[in-house]
């Protein structure tokens, strides 16, 4: 259990970290708009003062408005940013390395899945005008996962993690899916 544990641990730390390089990426590229557009909701502001109940107020915050092809190309690049950072960072952990390259994988797969559950619950979904669907995201990062397993680039020779995360993923998911769908008060569907 404890290994298991501590591969569940990197694979989310690396997970955070592809997400961020994701945004590194977008700034690096000049994705950055100049004019971002205002989103207001009713969300709760927590009370300056320690153990105060929250209470409600209406927040503004400002959106960054990208293309898919934006978003496909911050993936690409965080991507390489994410793994060649671990290989400089890790002292060249092959364990740290294998977890990192699927954490991109994972992200999206899991993305997916909310995705699911969130078109029958609310009709929404997570893919919209800025953002492409996972599944597009995941095959998009295909040649550059590609290109970084190629001699003499950081996971040359490494096993390829992807699938079988993927297929955990997917165990843990139908083993659950009962359950979520009860939480998130969903019919189960009838087979």
């Amino acid at each position: 259990m404890g290994d298991h544990n501590r591969l569940h641990a990197r694979l989310v730390t690396a997970m955070d970290q592809f997400i961020i390089s994701h945004e590194q990426a977008h700034v690096l590229l000049g994705h950055v708009d100049a004019n971002p557009v205002s989103f207001s909701f009713e969300g709760f502001a927590l009370a300056a003062s320690e153990g105060a109940a929250p209470s409600p107020t209406n927040t503004a915050i400002l959106i960054q408005i990208r293309t898919h092809a934006q978003e496909f190309e911050a993936d690409a690049v965080g991507y390489e940013l994410m793994v060649k950072a671990m290989e400089e960072g890790q002292s060249g952990d092959p364990v740290a390395l294998m977890v990192g390259a699927a954490a991109p994988h994972m992200v999206f797969k899991i993305i997916d899945a909310a995705d699911t559950y969130s078109r029958e619950m609310r009709g929404r979904s997570f893919s919209d005008g800025n953002h492409p669907a996972a599944a597009d995201r995941v095959a998009a990062l295909d040649p550059v996962y590609s290109r970084l397993s190629l001699p003499r680039a950081p996971l040359n020779g490494l096993p390829d993690l992807r699938h079988a995360f993927d297929t955990s993923l997917e165990t843990l998911l139908s083993a659950a899916d009962s359950s979520i769908r009860q939480s998130l008060g969903l019919v189960s569907p009838t087979r």
